[in-house]
């Protein structure tokens, strides 16, 4: 995990209270004629009273009877990172479960997929919850979040064919839906079926410092993706099961 003084790409909710007078101010200047529908997410230290609810760090909605995902390279407990709920979204495509959670092995460096990282979908349900997240020795004092996502449902106009001030930050942030984040020119992967996946997906970079501290919150930790870059998620149905792949881009 890398610090960085730079907040370019942090989507906030003290830097965005006003957030749809922002978007709706600004809706007519766009040039695009193609838009989907999005769910973005801004940030608060609020404590979550919703264990299911999207979250970057902290504690997941995670059974006390599935064992916690361990990385097969370092043999070390998985970081939580971030918890996405699709019921929150206006997402149209099928997932196999409502609640996406994703842990990583910051230890195992540089960035990779495969061993070092754990993809779980569950349904919300009312199974019992763990209460406290395992934390690696390795990141005790620099642990990412926690943050609570407040979920924001926009249309998002693909970035390079827009003049509208909101798709850039859109494109950048923590979001379910839309377009790929344009950090880099971005192909889909294929399932195993070799078929273009569909992307779902991607957490952004975030840096603690710039979202208030509530009197009763834990000091924060970045969560930054190399460059200030961030996750993709990509998904497909295949006729053997349902396919999840991630990737960085920076």
């Amino acid at each position: 995990m890398m610090t960085s003084s730079s907040s370019e790409y942090i989507v906030t909710e003290h830097c965005l209270e006003n957030w749809d007078e922002f978007v709706a101010s600004h809706e007519t200047n766009s040039t695009s004629h193609t838009s989907k529908d999005c769910t973005i997410f801004t940030f608060s230290r609020r404590v979550p009273v919703d264990r299911w609810a999207t979250r970057i760090g902290g504690t997941p909605a995670w059974s006390i009877s599935t064992p916690w995902p361990v990385c097969s390279v370092c043999t070390s407990p998985l970081s939580f990172v971030s918890q996405l709920n699709f019921s929150e979204s206006c997402m149209e495509f099928d997932t196999p479960g409502d609640v996406l959670i994703f842990h990583y092995c910051f230890e195992c460096k540089p960035y990779q997929t495969g061993d070092c990282s754990s993809v779980l979908w569950k349904s919300i349900s009312d199974e019992k919850l763990v209460e406290n997240a395992v934390v690696p020795d390795s990141i005790l004092n620099d642990e990412p979040g926690p943050c609570l996502g407040i979920p924001h449902k926009r249309k998002e106009h693909l970035a390079s064919n827009s003049n509208h001030p909101s798709d850039s930050l859109i494109s950048l942030s923590t979001k379910i839906g839309g377009y790929p984040p344009e950090l880099q020119p971005i192909q889909p992967p294929f399932d195993s079926e070799n078929r273009p996946m569909n992307f779902l997906a991607s957490v952004g970079s975030v840096i603690g410092t710039d979202i208030p501290k509530s009197q009763s919150a834990e000091p924060i930790g970045d969560l930054i993706w190399f460059d200030m870059g961030c996750v993709m998620f990509w998904g497909a149905k295949t006729t053997t099961g349902f396919e999840t792949r991630w990737f960085i881009v920076c």
